[in-house]
């Protein structure tokens, strides 16, 4: 729903997280022994925020400290809320994705 009200702001933006956050949309709990989780976190610590702020500035040879003073001028200077999207909203479901797929699944869990 968030998503969907971005856009009607900013639609690259919210087209962007949307692309880069849709593996959480597919991430369930699994059974404890399951051969999937391994590379579930793999995909879904490829796309989180951090690999994503680093990888693109490997690829466009920045030091991520320019690319973080650029931000702050956008938000202070220009009134730009991407940072807002990305640690209000992205962050936080990347980290409850994480979360999600690392937990059991309810009443599976063993009693002491």
């Amino acid at each position: 729903m968030f998503l969907s009200s971005l856009a009607t702001l900013n639609f690259s933006l919210a087209f962007l997280i949307g692309l880069l956050a849709a593996p959480l949309a597919h991430l369930q709990p699994l059974p404890n022994l399951s051969y999937l989780k391994v590379p579930l976190s793999v995909l879904t610590a490829i796309f989180s925020p951090m690999a994503v702020l680093f990888g693109g500035c490997w690829y466009w040879g920045l030091s991520a400290g320019d690319v973080l003073q650029e931000a702050a001028y956008g938000w202070d200077v220009w009134g730009m809320y991407t940072q807002l999207v990305v640690w209000c909203v992205w962050w936080p479901a990347w980290l409850v994705g994480g979360i999600l797929l690392w937990g059991s699944p309810r009443g599976n869990s063993k009693s002491i």
